[in-house]
């Protein structure tokens, strides 16, 4: 079964699948760089992804596979 993730997570997840930059979406979300820096180390944990790339490739999969879209 998928991790259970946080709606933040969730909202970054989908814009790193979007392909935004961390600094675009600390912008766009009102948060610190740094807090999207940490989520997307969480959501590499949780989602048990080897590198950067690697999550992209699973968040796109993720919507893919979700009624959550992207």
């Amino acid at each position: 079964t998928a991790p259970r993730l946080t709606p933040r997570e969730l909202d970054i997840l989908r814009a790193i699948a979007g392909g935004l930059s961390y600094r675009d979406i600390a912008l766009r979300a009102n948060i610190s760089y740094k807090t999207v820096s940490n989520v997307s180390q969480t959501l590499r944990d949780k989602l048990s992804a080897q590198s950067f790339a690697d999550l992209v490739v699973k968040a796109i999969r993720h919507f893919e596979h979700s009624a959550d879209g992207i």
